[in-house]
């Protein structure tokens, strides 16, 4: 399994699977449906951390290979983060009708809330339906699946963008370190000010350098806060 995603991902069948010389010479990939232009070994890094959704031969094409529409990193961050939006949202409607105080401390009491500690996510979803009480005016369905759904298609694009917890930034961290050693630009922003290392421009490495430097903003804001 992927060191990245722990699971047997698109790395697993380059390097272990395969090889990356023969996935260039007798594959074709896919990512939403568009052939992805692969020249060279280093041009198959960027999707190492997605999955195959499927996988045949073709007499013209060799191994045909379509990936899933976002990293692994992506989709499974969204999923845990939306059972914790949901919990949250229900959470906030009971203290509305039983009018006490929405905060931290009232959700990690409640039975919405799951652990012994809460961490710098909670206090970001907290604090962003504490200062606009219309997210949770929204309809969420009875079924969990179709609520969650909802969340991550909905909701976290528009009320909880930039949220990301500790243990997927370690996954981007230590990916973006490895697509930077292998030659693809990356960028770090310190107190503003913008850190570029020169290389081969991905837009999937960009987004996850600016993945790591929302949740580090995140981490940063609530430095200090108490559990």
């Amino acid at each position: 399994m992927s060191r990245w995603t722990g699971k047997c991902d698109f790395a697993d069948s380059c390097e272990m699977i395969h090889d990356p010389k023969s996935m260039v010479e007798k594959s074709a990939v896919y990512l939403c449906g568009a052939k992805i232009d692969i020249k060279d070994e280093t041009d198959l890094i960027p999707y190492y951390t997605y999955l195959e959704a499927m996988s045949c031969y073709s007499k013209d094409e060799g191994n045909v290979i379509h990936l899933s529409k976002r990293s692994f990193i992506d989709s499974e961050e969204a999923e845990r983060l939306s059972w914790k939006v949901i919990q949250a949202i229900k959470a906030f409607r009971k203290a509305k009708k039983e009018k006490k105080e929405f905060n931290i401390e009232y959700l990690k009491k409640s039975k919405f809330f799951w652990g012994e500690d809460y961490d710098l996510v909670w206090l970001e979803i907290v604090d962003r339906i504490k200062k606009d009480n219309d997210i949770t005016k929204w309809h969420l369905s009875s079924d969990y699946r179709e609520a969650s759904r909802f969340v991550e298609t909905w909701l976290i694009p528009n009320y909880f963008w930039g949220i990301h917890d500790p243990m997927h930034n370690r996954f981007r961290e230590e990916f973006v370190e490895y697509a930077r050693k292998n030659g693809y630009s990356t960028f770090t922003d310190e107190n503003g000010k913008i850190k570029r290392e020169k290389g081969k421009y991905s837009p999937i490495i960009m987004d996850m350098c600016f993945a790591i430097n929302q949740y580090r903003k995140m981490e940063a804001k609530w430095q200090g806060v108490g559990k």
